[in-house]
């Protein structure tokens, strides 16, 4: 018998929820048609359809449009590194730690000494805004634990006073 588990944390969504729902009914199809097969059934055979899930076109990216103007260069980025739902995490989780009226943007930025890319989330507080490092901290805090090595070393926060 196999279980799937679908989580919902705090910075999950609808379409990463629609994304999990869709894998773990993929793998469960992959799962009994391999069982069939096992056993000696001929899966030609069957009386229900298996149908490939890959055709189920769901998008997370449509959110990246509203912080940045080259979204292009941020998803070529982000799919290479496979960084996507991370990055999305890292967006969500700089605008729950820092004041509202905060304005966040997205850029590729590129080290001069190493070449190496990285993806900054660029957040711009109201001048005079108190405990600026405190919620810098917060943000820090709690995207080391959600977050792996590849997206820690890729993805990278920026504060400035607007």
């Amino acid at each position: 018998m196999a279980t799937f588990a679908i989580s919902a944390g705090p910075f999950s969504d609808l379409y990463e929820t629609c994304f999990q729902l869709v894998a773990n009914v993929s793998r469960l199809q992959d799962l009994v048609l391999h069982d069939l097969v096992k056993i000696g059934y001929d899966v030609r055979r069957t009386h229900w359809t298996i149908r490939d899930s890959s055709a189920v076109v769901l998008s997370i990216k449509d959110w990246v449009t509203q912080y940045t103007a080259d979204h292009a260069q941020v998803h070529a980025f982000c799919d290479s590194h496979k960084l996507t739902w991370y990055a999305k995490v890292g967006v969500e989780l700089a605008k729950s730690c820092f004041p509202e009226g905060s304005k966040l943007a997205l850029r590729i930025d590129k080290d001069p000494e190493s070449e190496e890319e990285s993806l900054v989330i660029d957040m711009a507080v109201k001048s005079g805004t108190a405990n600026v490092l405190q919620y810098y901290n917060r943000f820090v805090d709690q995207w080391v634990t959600v977050a792996p090595p590849n997206a820690t070393s890729r993805i990278n926060l920026t504060l400035h006073f607007a």
